[in-house]
């Protein structure tokens, strides 16, 4: 996989230790880093919620990482918005509002 290694480093861990992560054996780590082996769909999915990444990203199909990738709860905050009913994020973005304004003043 394109990216891998590079996510791995830029995360400051060992093959063992992603291998740990993700239950998988340090030599099928090493095998998706060098190309010798191709993860699956569900794998492939793993590796894109630790490192907070899409999987086009990791497969080298974007050059850019999301913005929200050093900021895994935005992320997550991003995704159940979208998951909310129309008038739920009108109430959301109200309150989202509320809690910025409330921050400018303390």
């Amino acid at each position: 996989m394109i990216r891998l290694k590079e996510l791995r480093r830029a995360k400051d861990i060992t093959q063992e230790e992603l291998a740990k992560q993700m239950q998988l054996s340090p030599s099928t780590i090493g095998m998706y880093e060098t190309g010798r082996r191709e993860p699956d769909f569900e794998t492939l999915q793993k590796f894109a919620d630790f490192f907070h990444v899409s999987t086009d990203y990791i497969l080298g199909r974007e050059e850019k990482q999301s913005p929200f990738a050093a900021l895994p709860v935005a992320g997550n905050i991003i995704k159940m918005f979208a998951a909310l009913s129309p008038q739920k994020q009108e109430q959301a973005a109200s309150y989202i509002a509320f809690l910025a304004q409330d921050d400018k003043k303390a």
